[in-house]
C-alpha cells in the first residue's frame, strides 16, 4: 500500500506540473499575439494510436473471444518476428520445435490457452496457410515477416463462421493495406546487424547476424480506388550451442557399484558413491536463412465494395551441423571417490551430422467484399496455398577398434579414461589422446 500511495502522489504531481506547463505556455502565447506579433513557433500534437484503436474496434466487433496485437506495437516492442510479438497478446505463449534434436534455440509456433499448437490454426487475412511440417496444421510463424502485420489475432473461440480445423484456436495474420494510412502513401525501410562471439566456435568462423526489410504503398487512379502494397525480408541467424547429455538406455548416465565392482542400480547395495558411465557431449552449428515476399493488389470502386488479390512466398533454410563424442567405460572402476574414480579400459565413439532442412511456402487468394445494406454483406474468397519439407540428412559415424562388417565399438585400454567431478558434471582424461583422436583407430 505504501508503495501504491507514494506511485498516485508521484502520478498527481507529474500530472499538476504538466497543466502547469501547458497554462503557462498558454499565457505566453496569448500575451504574444495580444502585442501584435506572430508566434515563433508552433507545437503540433499529432496522434499515433489509430492502429491500437483498430485493435481495439476488432476485439469489440468480433462476436467470439479475441484479443490483438497492433502494428505499432509490433515495431516498437523488442520482438524479431511475429511469433515473439504474438506473445504479447493475452492468453498466447510460444513454444521451441518438436523435433528435440534440432532448432532448441528459437520459438516457432503459438499456444492459446496452454492448448497444444498441433491444434491451431494460423491463417493469412482468414485464408489457412499450408504447414510444411507433417505434424501440426499450423504453419510456423516464426517464417511470416513482420513486415507483413497490420494486426495479429488470436482467436480463443471458434463457431462456424471460422474454419473447424482451429479445435485450439486461431492465429490470424491481418495483412498491410494501401489504404491503412487514410490512402496516403508511404515507404519504410529497416535494416540491422549484430554480433554473435559464441557463433562457430568450433568449426566455422563466426559470422554477422543480419535482418532487413522493406514496406512500400502507392494508392493510385482518378479517385485513387486502386492500391498496392509490397514487402520484402531477408533475415541470415548463425548460432552455436553445447551441449552434455550424460544418459545411457535408460535415461541415466551415472551407476552404483558394489563392493565387489559390480554396478548395481540399487544405492543401499553399493558404496554409495556415483560413477559416470555414459559421456556425451554435443556441439551444434547453425546457420539459417530466411526470404519472404508478399505483394497485394486492392480495388475500391466504391465505400460499399471492395476487392483484392495477394500473393505470399515464405523461403526457410536451417542447416545444421551436428558433432557428438561418447565415451564409455567397460570393467569395474578404481580409485573411487565421491569427485573422482578412473577406469583402465573403455571405448569412443565420434560422429557427425549434416542436415540442411529447407522449408517453403505459397499462398495466393483473390477476394471480393460487397455490402449489400440492411446488415447483408457479401463475402467471396478463392485461395491456393502450398508448402514444401525438403530434408537431407547425412551421417557419419567413427567408432573405435570397429571390425568389418560390424558397427559395435571394442573396449581398449587406451580409451579408458579417469574423471574428476566439477560442478556436478564429469570431466574425463583419456588414457591415451592422440589415439582418440586418431580416425584410423
Amino acid at each position: 500500500m505504501k508503495f501504491n500511495r507514494s506511485a498516485l502522489v508521484g502520478a498527481w504531481m507529474a500530472g499538476t506540473m504538466l497543466m502547469s506547463g501547458a497554462a503557462l505556455a498558454q499565457d505566453e502565447v496569448q500575451s504574444t499575439t495580444e502585442s501584435g506579433e506572430a508566434p515563433a513557433n508552433d507545437i503540433v500534437v499529432t496522434g499515433f494510436r489509430a492502429s491500437q484503436q483498430s485493435a481495439v474496434k476488432a476485439k469489440r466487433n468480433a462476436a467470439v473471444i479475441m484479443d490483438s496485437v497492433a502494428q505499432d506495437d509490433v515495431g516498437r516492442l523488442p520482438d524479431l518476428n511475429i511469433v515473439e510479438a504474438s506473445r504479447r497478446i493475452t492468453g498466447v505463449s510460444v513454444v521451441g520445435g518438436a523435433d528435440a534434436t534440432k532448432n532448441r534455440d528459437i520459438y516457432q509456433r503459438a499456444t492459446i490457452r496452454g492448448l497444444d499448437p498441433k491444434y491451431n490454426l494460423v491463417t493469412i487475412d482468414d485464408v489457412p496457410l499450408a504447414s510444411p511440417d507433417w505434424i501440426f496444421r499450423g504453419a510456423r510463424l516464426d517464417m511470416l515477416p513482420s513486415s507483413l502485420v497490420s494486426r495479429i489475432d488470436a482467436i480463443k473461440t471458434v463457431t462456424a463462421q471460422y474454419d473447424p480445423h482451429a479445435l485450439g484456436g486461431q492465429i490470424n495474420i491481418v495483412s498491410k493495406s494501401a489504404f491503412d494510412q487514410s490512402g496516403k502513401n508511404f515507404f519504410v525501410a529497416n535494416a540491422s546487424g549484430g554480433y554473435n562471439d559464441t557463433a562457430g566456435k568450433l568449426i566455422r568462423k563466426g559470422s554477422p547476424s543480419i535482418r532487413a526489410d522493406a514496406t512500400g504503398s502507392k494508392v493510385f487512379g482518378s479517385e485513387d480506388q486502386f492500391g498496392i502494397v509490397a514487402s520484402v525480408e531477408y533475415q541470415r541467424l548463425p548460432s552455436t550451442a553445447r551441449a552434455e547429455l550424460p544418459g545411457n538406455d535408460v535415461g541415466n548416465g551415472w551407476s552404483y557399484y558394489t563392493a565387489a565392482g559390480a554396478a548395481t542400480p540399487f544405492p543401499q547395495l553399493s558404496t554409495g558413491l556415483l560413477v559416470p558411465v555414459r559421456n556425451q557431449d554435443y556441439f551444434f552449428e547453425n546457420m539459417r536463412t530466411r526470404l519472404s515476399g508478399n505483394l497485394k493488389l486492392e480495388w475500391r470502386p466504391s465505400d460499399r465494395a471492395q476487392f483484392s488479390l495477394f500473393g505470399g512466398y515464405y523461403h526457410d533454410k536451417d542447416t545444421e551441423t551436428r558433432y557428438e563424442s561418447l565415451t564409455s567405460p567397460s570393467g569395474r572402476p578404481t580409485n573411487v571417490t565421491a569427485t573422482s574414480g578412473s577406469f583402465a579400459s573403455g571405448n569412443i565413439q565420434q560422429g557427425l551430422t549434416y542436415q540442411p532442412v529447407k522449408r517453403d511456402t505459397y499462398l495466393i487468394d483473390a477476394k471480393g467484399r460487397y455490402d449489400l445494406g440492411s446488415g447483408l454483406v457479401l463475402d467471396g474468397t478463392m485461395a491456393h496455398s502450398k508448402a514444401q519439407y525438403r530434408e537431407n540428412r547425412q551421417m557419419i559415424k567413427y567408432g573405435s577398434g570397429v571390425r568389418p562388417g560390424s558397427t559395435a565399438s571394442t573396449n581398449a585400454p587406451a580409451y579408458g579414461y579417469s574423471y574428476t567431478i566439477v560442478d556436478g558434471r564429469p570431466r574425463l582424461t583419456l588414457n591415451d589422446v592422440a589415439a582418440a583422436a586418431d580416425p584410423n583407430s
